[in-house]
């Protein structure tokens, strides 16, 4: 008996020396392209100039001194800190959440206290973000319609954006406020590790949220 055969001969094509110039000058094009447009459309800033402004608690103090100004300077009738669990010194402290500690920042940088909703999420192993957003839905299903402006944190301000919008529906209109990150410079951020991890992680991440991530 004939053992049958595994393998068989075939052609085919391979890109030729001018192809394959081709082919290297499009990935190193666009690999420039990314480089030097994928921080600004991370760190959008997009505001619509609603009338609630949600704080993301876990931002740095200088960015609730800015998210401080803005809300002063704007329409606002109401600031909502959102945050889950502190991981670190909240026995030390009467603060438990970053929501709660953001809304204690706010009100000692002059925010009225009655303007200032804190609004803290569970512990979640994984999209706190989306936990936070879903906080906030659950605080405003009995509130009428109206414009929102978040307030979040440079590259990941664009997915933030994303994942309250999904969770508020189209009830609400959500704009979104960038601010920077002080650690590394936004034009040269390639050059600064903190730069480069932040930048890969929230593309990542914002790939993740768009095309796998499905609401609970």
């Amino acid at each position: 008996m004939k053992f049958p055969k595994l393998l068989k001969k075939t052609q085919c094509s391979v890109p030729t020396l001018t192809g394959w110039v081709l082919i290297v000058s499009v990935v190193l094009i666009s690999g420039c392209v990314f480089f030097l447009n994928v921080h600004n459309f991370l760190s959008v800033n997009r505001p619509l100039g609603g009338s609630i402004l949600i704080v993301e608690g876990w931002i740095p103090d200088y960015c609730l001194e800015e998210a401080a100004r803005v809300f002063r300077e704007g329409d606002y009738r109401m600031l909502i800190s959102t945050g889950g669990p502190l991981k670190q010194g909240s026995y030390l402290r009467e603060y438990n959440t970053l929501a709660e500690l953001a809304a204690a920042t706010l009100k000692e940088l002059g925010i009225p206290e009655k303007q200032i909703i804190s609004l803290p999420s569970p512990h979640t192993r994984k999209d706190r973000t989306w936990q936070s957003a879903l906080t906030v839905k659950d605080f405003l299903l009995d509130k009428d319609s109206c414009v929102i402006d978040l307030f979040s944190f440079s590259v990941h301000s664009r997915r933030s954006a994303y994942l309250f919008r999904k969770a508020l529906g189209k009830k609400f209109r959500v704009g979104v406020i960038s601010t920077e990150n002080r650690d590394y410079d936004p034009s040269r951020w390639w050059m600064f590790s903190e730069g480069v991890r932040s930048v890969l992680s929230e593309s990542i991440a914002y790939v993740y949220a768009r095309v796998t991530f499905s609401a609970p």
